[in-house]
């Protein structure tokens, strides 16, 4: 879990880098923390293509338009806004809390509590949680295939030919599934890279001859996160992949 601090003022910089460290060790959560004084810098490193999973951001040391800019580059970020507004609020992945000394770090400890703890919890658990209809399940991670996002709901494709559908936003998903196997390749699909037989200079050809679109704008990151996968889990994914297709023969 990758976090950054934008605050000019350092004492206070320094003290929220502690607590934050504090809190995940006592939650077992492996952290990095990346702090910044000067709000140009943590920006030139988004625009660079560095990657955060959460910004604590003082309103001082980075103005709205450029907290929001941070996240369009990077819209998996939770942002976590301290400001002087009297009141606390929550628009997307956008928490706006109040700056006050005596509470500020136990109301960003509450939205770790609501958020973090959750979705590590589940990914740690290598699980995606469905609800369908009135019912709550858990996919594990690996049986799961590819994500495909049709009229406002989400389709699993499962290893054993089932699926799974959901009305949840693809963007909402993304941000749910466990990103060191999957990649989203395109508005509508994110494919888990465990099952990719082929890769081709416009699709994924999957294990069971489902052809996945990539998007043109994505296609050089998405080749390159593909094979630096492929070269770290080469020998899990030829035993993998072979057992895959000896599924759908």
């Amino acid at each position: 879990m990758i976090f950054a601090i934008c605050d000019k003022n350092i004492e206070r910089c320094s003290y929220v880098h502690d607590m934050l460290n504090d809190y995940m060790n006592d939650n077992n959560i492996d952290i990095k923390i990346y702090s910044f004084l000067d709000s140009n810098i943590l920006l030139n490193e988004i625009d660079d293509g560095k990657m955060f999973d959460f910004l604590i951001a003082d309103e001082e040391t980075i103005d709205h338009r450029n907290c929001c800019k941070c996240f369009r580059n990077n819209n998996k970020m939770t942002v976590i806004y301290v400001m002087t507004s009297p009141k606390n609020y929550k628009h997307g992945n956008f928490y706006y809390i109040e700056k006050r000394n005596d509470n500020t770090w136990f109301e960003v400890e509450r939205i770790l509590g609501e958020t973090l703890i959750k979705d590590t919890y589940n990914k740690s658990l290598g699980c995606y949680c469905l609800k369908e209809r009135n019912k709550m399940c858990r996919l594990p991670f690996s049986d799961m295939m590819y994500i495909e996002h049709v009229n406002s709901k989400n389709i699993i494709h499962m290893k054993n030919n089932t699926v799974f559908n959901e009305r949840k936003s693809m963007s909402k998903t993304s941000n749910e599934i466990n990103t060191s196997i999957f990649v989203k390749c395109h508005r509508a699909f994110a494919v888990n890279m465990m099952y990719v037989r082929q890769l081709s200079n416009s699709s994924f050809i999957m294990c069971n001859g489902d052809i996945i679109p990539i998007s043109r704008n994505e296609l050089s990151s998405v080749k390159e996160r593909f094979m630096q996968f492929y070269y770290t889990n080469s020998d899990k994914m030829d035993k993998f992949t072979q057992e895959s297709m000896f599924n759908y023969r």
